[in-house]
Formats: C-alpha cells, structure tokens, sequence
C-alpha cells in the first residue's frame, strides 16, 4: 500500500492541547514526527493554561467560513418552515424514491454515483473553488462536498433518513466480490450476529471486530462492508461486522449486549485469541468498543481484551450535549443542526438522570489497563472537545493512546475517503496503525 504524503503543517497529527502529559509519542511515519531511524519520536506538547488557552467553539466558529460563505441563517424560523414544507411533500414520494434506487444493482448504483459526483466536482473546482467549505486550507473535494451536504441542515431529519444514509455508504465503497468468503451469522450459542468475511482462502491470523456508527439509532452491517473489506484486505486480517441493535426500538444496554455477544462469538466460535482481535469503531460503534473494553476490565476479564483499538472520531459522552458537539452543529457536514436536534433527545430519554448517563458514558469510566488505542478525529467536528477528554483520561490512567487530528473537516470523515483526499489519508493512518500493532 501507498504511503500518503501527509503535510504536517496542514494537518494536525501532533495535539497542541493535551492536558495529562507533557509528552506524548506522536504517530509513526506521518509528517515531522519520524524519526531517521523510523522510530515515534517524542514532541513537547502545549497544555491547558494561562499563557495557552483554548480557544471556546463558539470562537473557533467566529474565524470560519460558515454557511457557504452565504449571508444565510439556517436557523432562521421562515427558512426552517419552508424546510419543513419541502421536507413534508418529498415524504409523499420517499418511500417510492427508495425503493426505485435499490432496485437498481449496486454495481450500477456505484458507477452512477461516482460519474455523476466527478462531473460535478470538475465544474464546481472551476466554479466555486474553494469558496464553499470553513477553511480554505480544506481539499477542493471537501469544498465540493460541502456545497451539497451544507443544505441537507435545512431540512428535517427522520430516524429512516439516517438509515437510508449510511446504509447507503455501500454505493461508495462497494464491496470487492473477491473474498473467500462473506458469511452472515447468527449464533446460537452466543447471541453474536453479523457478517463474517475471510479474505483469503486461508484464514488470517488476526480478525477485525467492526462496530459501525450511527449515533445509536442507525448504521448496519451491509453499510459498512465494503470499508470494513478494504481494511480487512489491507491490514492482512479477516473482519467480523458485529450487528447491534438501534435505538429508539431498543434500549442503549441492548446495544452494549449485542456487541458483547459479537465479541464472545470469535472468541468461542471462531476460536481467535484475544491478542490477535483489533477493534475498529466508528462514532457510536467506537463509544460501544471502548464500553465493552471497560466492561471486560470490570469483570475481572482483562484475558479477553483485544490486542488494540482504532477509533473513528469516537461519540463517547452522552452527557448533556456542550461545547462543540453543540456549537460545530453549526458547520459539522455529518451531525447537523437537524441532525443533532432528532439524535440528541433520544440519548437523553433512554438513559434518563444525569448520573446513569455519566455512567453510561465511556468517557468517564475507568480506562485502567486497556490496550493501546489509536483516536482519529477533527479540530472542527461535533465530537472533538469529547475525543479530547478521551484521550486524556486514557492517558492519566497509563494508557498508550496515539490521537491522529485533522483540520476543517465533518464528523467520521475518514468514511468519505472515496470522495476527499483526507479521507483517504485518515483511513491509511489508521490502517497503518493496524500494521504496527
């Protein structure tokens, strides 16, 4: 696999505002922090104090360029009403609209999307530029995709447009119909469902147990099996795609069961050491890896930790919502004003007072003796300040964490590395991360 060219002055892979060490080791092989001899290399870091304060969200939102750069409030009453009215008559047709798309075969559903998005992005570089996106320091792709994802705050969100969307993520990025094998399971003897994939006709020697995201209420496996394939092929691992339940049918324990379920699954059925298991975790799939990490550690069952775990912008406070899980609604291409508004609630109703959600909550539980764990997020996503706080209590409580950081980009932006240049690079630092562990 190609190495990416990563230019350390644009993105962020050292984390300026780390406030339990003064050291850190910086990720392997990316920008200025290689060493000659290929080593990590250890970088002073900046903490939390008076002669270095962070910035709030809402005054990083002050030197972006939001909204298209357009004089346009989203949240401007009339323009949420005519929102609603639009949103109302396409549900008259939704239903129909979606089943017409999947009756077409992904294949073609693939090489509709992808010629369509390269004729648009070529217009929209000459066009627009960079003019539409928060920073300039941002991909023409990222802009190009800025000027569409931007108007979908307009309108409302629904738990079935949530799952439409990232069910769809299949179109970019397809399964490859070369693996050995593609199994769906469902165990009796353990509870675990989801998708079994071996790559070659040889099993591997280590597996990837996948959580997708979703914010608890969507994400499958199928969604994912294309990524989750493309990882497994690169890293030289089989995948196992755990399926969980979603809220708000379910309750947030059921998820955390399922997923434990999955787990014990290629433990005991598939009979794979614990020392040869990566979790992958995307947004709320991360916060459900870490809980269940925590949960074994509880339980006096460090034995079954995995040997290590990648966590994709990680949604791991269910606390009431501050900072920029809040204010970067206001740019965030993936959790949206519209989005936050219907996600938000559900967390809140099923995990009820304040003291079962910090509970609840895999930010504030114990991260003692955890296995190391590479965090890959946004300066200017929806979970930041959260992945933050992660990092840093891992890190006070003697965990090796790598904390991989991006500038100017969407929540779970590696998922697009089909359409932006980051993404595809956020993904291969992961991967690569995989390989050394």
């Amino acid at each position: 696999m190609a190495k990416s060219m990563v230019d350390p002055n644009k993105y962020q892979y050292l984390h300026r505002y780390c406030t339990s060490s003064d050291y850190y080791d910086a990720l392997k092989g990316y920008g200025s922090t290689m060493q000659s001899d290929g080593r990590y290399k250890t970088l002073k870091v900046l903490t939390r104090d008076d002669k270095n304060p962070v910035p709030s969200a809402e005054d990083v939102n002050k030197d972006l360029n939001l909204n298209l750069g357009l004089s346009i409030d989203p949240m401007n009453p009339t323009i949420r009403a005519v929102g609603k009215l639009l949103s109302d008559v396409f549900s008259l047709v939704e239903d129909l609209l979606y089943f017409v798309w999947l009756c077409i075969p992904l294949f073609l559903r693939h090489n509709i999307t992808v010629y369509a998005w390269t004729i648009y992005f070529n217009i929209h570089k000459v066009i627009a530029g960079k003019s539409s996106g928060i920073h300039k320091d941002a991909s023409y792709e990222y802009h190009a995709f800025t000027s569409i994802a931007w108007w979908t705050r307009l309108f409302p969100m629904t738990i079935e447009r949530m799952r439409f969307g990232l069910n769809q993520i299949e179109v970019w990025n397809p399964p490859s119909g070369k693996a050995y094998t593609v199994e769906e399971i469902d165990c009796d003897t353990t509870g675990g469902k989801g998708i079994y994939v071996q790559i070659n006709e040889k099993p591997a020697d280590r597996v990837i147990f996948w959580l997708y995201g979703g914010a608890y209420l969507s994400g499958d496996t199928h969604g994912n099996l294309g990524t989750a394939e493309f990882v497994a092929r690169a890293t030289n691992c089989d995948v196992f795609l755990c399926e969980y339940r979603l809220l708000p049918e379910n309750e947030f324990l059921d998820c955390i069961g399922d997923a434990r379920n999955g787990y014990e699954f290629i433990l005991s059925v598939k009979k794979i050491k614990p020392s040869d298991i990566i979790l992958f975790g995307i947004s709320s799939g991360a916060g459900i890896a870490v809980y269940i990490m925590q949960e074994m550690t509880a339980n006096l069952e460090e034995s079954k930790l995995p040997r290590a775990a990648a966590l994709m912008c990680p949604f791991v406070d269910y606390t009431e919502p501050q900072g920029s899980l809040v204010h970067y609604a206001a740019h965030d291409l993936i959790v949206t004003q519209s989005v936050y508004k219907i996600g938000i609630p559900y967390l809140a109703i099923k995990l009820g007072s304040h003291e079962n959600r910090v509970k609840s909550s895999p930010v504030y539980r114990s991260m003692k003796n955890l296995p190391p764990m590479l965090v890959i997020a946004s300066e200017h996503e929806s979970c930041y300040d959260m992945d933050v706080l992660l990092v840093n209590n891992a890190r006070a409580q003697g965990v090796k964490v790598d904390f991989a950081v991006f500038k100017y980009l969407c929540h779970v932006f590696p998922m697009l590395k089909a359409i932006i240049p980051e993404g595809s690079e956020a993904m291969d630092a992961m991967i690569e991360w995989i390989n050394d562990h």
